[in-house]
């Protein structure tokens, strides 16, 4: 059988050090671009292929990192992981891409799964923020860890985005344009989105002096399965809201399905409002006013966080705040004089 190349052989072909082709196998920045090609092209020239047991042993770093997301189907989620994948593969990491589909028990396997392996970093964004098993065994990790949106007592960096003001903002605008039966269909109180997006709703209701009907809030799960039915059940009511808001990104889907099943004209019989899905609020018709998040900048941010933590800077956990954009188009409007 042909002898498999070592580093020994890459470094002879390409007139380095064994160093220097160990730093390229690891995407270093500190080597020169000349360099770096004259490496690669002799690994393969060579069949090279970098043994990754052996560097980890040397190293005691696998440059694996593990991104956990409760959903996989979730556009907002696979835009995050892009923009993380591309900035940790510029430094010579692995993304390990995992779905909890919102099981705290996953999650933990999760968990099991990095320690097992030995992951040089985490980014997390929890399904349930209250889970005491969960945020314990998250505690035990002993690798860097960024949190996407949650509050938890973990010591962590964590990437919080802005959702209370945005969405006083939009239940303003509603009220301003003279609806008084505004639903809010959101994610759980569970985590930090949910909590924060019906704080906002409510804080527009009592500054315009008006009360708060509870039948009109949802907030149990953060499903498109969900958002369908909560909407279906409001809209059905004998006195339906003119307005809904759809506070998160598969509730949104689950809203436009159910004013679709019911046949009712956006904005004529109901102003509607979706949430981060940006690419689907504007190909339907009529576009749709939404809370809209750069979900590519949360990847980014919390990659950068995470690489500077792993390279062994110190220092206090670091709270970064993002701000979410109101964006104002023809799917709400001013309801009819006839359901005022």
């Amino acid at each position: 059988m042909r002898r498999r190349p070592t580093i020994r052989d890459v470094a002879s072909a390409s007139g380095v050090s064994m160093g220097t082709v160990s730093r390229v196998a690891a995407k270093s920045s500190v080597v020169s671009p000349e360099t770096r090609h004259r490496v690669e092209q002799a690994m393969r020239t060579l069949g090279y292929v970098p043994n990754i047991a052996a560097r980890t042993m040397r190293t005691n770093r696998t440059k694996i990192v593990g991104l956990l997301l409760p959903d996989l189907a979730n556009t907002v989620f696979l835009l995050l992981a892009k923009a993380a994948e591309r900035l940790l593969g510029a430094e010579g990491y692995t993304l390990f891409l995992y779905s909890s589909e919102r099981s705290p028990t996953r999650e933990i396997e999760f968990l099991e799964l990095a320690s097992r392996y030995r992951m040089d970093g985490l980014i997390v964004s929890l399904s349930d923020e209250t889970n005491q098993s969960v945020v314990e065994a998250l505690s035990k990790m002993e690798c860097p860890i960024v949190l996407l949106d949650r509050d938890t007592p973990i010591r962590a960096d964590v990437v919080f985005s802005e959702h209370a003001e945005a969405m006083q903002r939009v239940t303003a605008h509603l009220i301003e344009l003279g609806h008084r039966r505004i639903a809010l269909i959101t994610a759980p109180l569970g985590i930090r989105p949910g909590r924060e997006r019906v704080l906002g709703y409510r804080a527009a209701l009592r500054d315009a002096g008006l009360g708060v009907d509870e039948a009109l809030i949802g907030h149990d799960y953060q499903t498109s399965k969900y958002g369908f039915s909560k909407a279906l059940e409001m809209l059905r009511r004998p006195v339906p809201p003119t307005a809904v808001i759809a506070g998160g990104d598969e509730i949104f889907y689950g809203v436009l399905r159910a004013t679709r099943q019911l046949n009712l004209a956006i904005p004529g019989d109901v102003s509607i409002v979706g949430a981060d899905n940006r690419m689907l609020s504007d190909v339907v018709t009529p576009m749709i006013t939404i809370i809209d998040r750069d979900m590519e900048q949360v990847g980014d941010t919390a990659a950068d966080m995470l690489i500077r933590r792993m390279n062994g800077e110190g220092g206090e956990p670091v709270h970064v705040h993002l701000p979410s954009e109101v964006i104002l188009r023809s799917s709400t409007a001013k309801p009819r004089p006839d359901v005022v």
